[in-house]
């Protein structure tokens, strides 16, 4: 059942109910309908697949709504639907704390890390320590973000995923300072030719404080854009949106101006300065994980948009 999650935050089987059955059907309309009790959801969420849209009306209001407090509860009763392997077993208070890594830390946490090193990096108090964390397990890492990104498939993904991969071979011989920028520039390329699509498409209604829409813009205003305006706690989000933040939140440092980050992977300062401050091998775990995250996500779109063109 690989794809339990997929389309969810990127086209026509968002529930992924092609995969489940009519008893994972009423789950999925229950589960809507408590969320949108304290929630307005987005159009993420075709309602022909359950009927939702009979259940709670005005679904697909607008992005921009309260918080509402179910969502780490939602996440983790529903992890085996919403989310991949690495992602499921954790309680509420573990989510609230998954959730916080990636928004502050800049770790993508996607299909990988696996779930004992997702434990292990909950127990560690601090950024530093969770950097230090990825370091120590670097040869472990390496291995499960090399057999990740076997399973992207997509014949347009195909020249990233083996820049990938030879991404993964350098830092395993030793020559991380190239393996970083190789990342770097990898996860650059996938958001400039693919990624931009699809959160102006994903996020094409939502809008910003003064009622303005997602413009056309490069990736590092395109990236703001989505985090500033459709943002995670504690200002507002959705179970239905978590997956799309959990892909895109740990970008935030990677593609905001170099001069706002600090003791974060920062693509300007990789690609455009030299320098040991911005190249250090804390951040090579940090940037191959939100590679691999990234090119998982992608790949696992476009296979299904592929398929809903075929229908």
């Amino acid at each position: 059942m690989k794809n339990t999650w997929s389309r969810s935050i990127w086209g026509p089987d968002s529930l992924g109910l092609k995969w489940q059955n009519a008893g994972v059907a009423e789950l999925w309309g229950h589960a809507a309908a408590q969320t949108a009790r304290g929630d307005r959801l987005s159009g993420i969420i075709p309602a022909s697949r359950v009927n939702i849209s009979d259940l709670v009306p005005n679904l697909f209001e607008d992005l921009l709504r309260p918080l509402s407090p179910n969502v780490p509860g939602l996440a983790e009763r529903l992890a085996e639907l919403f989310f991949p392997p690495n992602l499921q077993g954790f309680s509420e208070t573990e989510w609230a704390q998954l959730i916080g890594m990636v928004t502050d830390d800049g770790i993508g946490l996607m299909w990988a890390p696996g779930k004992r090193h997702l434990r292990a990096l909950l127990d560690t108090s601090d950024r530093e320590g969770r950097y230090a964390y990825l370091h120590a397990q670097r040869a472990d890492l390496f291995d499960e973000v090399d057999t990740g990104l076997d399973e992207v498939q997509h014949e347009d993904l195909a020249d990233l995923r083996e820049l990938g991969t030879r991404a993964v071979a350098t830092a395993r011989a030793g020559l991380w300072e190239a393996a970083l920028a190789l990342a770097t520039n990898v996860v650059y390329t996938a958001m400039e030719t693919q990624a931009l699509d699809w959160y102006r498409e994903e996020f094409k209604h939502a809008r910003d404080d003064q009622g303005e829409l997602l413009r056309p813009s490069g990736v590092g205003k395109t990236v703001t854009w989505v985090i500033d305006h459709v943002p995670l706690p504690p200002r507002s989000v959705g179970i239905f949106e978590l997956r799309a933040h959990l892909v895109i939140r740990p970008l935030s440092a990677t593609f905001a101006h170099s001069s706002t980050v600090k003791d974060k992977h920062n693509r300007h300062a990789v690609c455009h300065m030299a320098s040991y401050d911005s190249f250090r091998e804390e951040y090579l775990l940090p940037a191959l994980l939100n590679m691999h995250s990234l090119l998982r996500g992608l790949d696992e779109k476009m296979a299904e948009d592929d398929e809903s063109d075929d229908d």
